[in-house]
């Protein structure tokens, strides 16, 4: 980051590194920088994906280890806008709304899964977790 200050990538690999040495708080603001990042200059071959579900995914799992669902909520919702299809992000929302006491999101994601896949084993297992808290 020193060579490359603000750089996406670098930031987004930074944050990822924070968050698995359990620092997500300065993981937060390294995920944080890339919201707003203009990436017209870099290589073709950025990952995309680090400025639409990833970035809101990480953001999601920091602001959950914080203890702020609402945060968490909202960066999820942005991921699941981005990629609805992407049913494992439907469940870190579902998992996080049930930690946080939140059964009227919890449900509405057993009914997003429900949706895609039918009443599969996920979807199952998410019914069971419901009750069970």
């Amino acid at each position: 980051l020193q060579a490359c200050p603000g750089d996406p990538e670098l930031l987004f690999r930074q944050g990822q590194a924070l968050m698995a040495l359990d620092r997500p708080a300065e993981a937060l603001l390294a995920f944080r920088q890339i919201i707003d990042a203009d990436i017209s200059g870099h290589f073709s071959s950025i990952d995309l994906g680090i400025h639409g579900p990833k970035l809101f995914v990480n953001l999601g799992l920091a602001s959950m280890q914080l203890g702020n669902y609402r945060e968490a909520k909202d960066h999820f919702k942005e991921a699941i806008r981005k990629n609805p299809s992407d049913l494992s992000i439907v469940f870190d929302l579902f998992l996080a709304a049930v930690a946080s006491g939140d059964r009227e999101t919890a449900i509405e994601k057993i009914q997003h899964d429900e949706a895609c896949e039918g009443r599969t084993h996920n979807w199952a297992r998410m019914v069971q977790d419901l009750e069970a808290s």
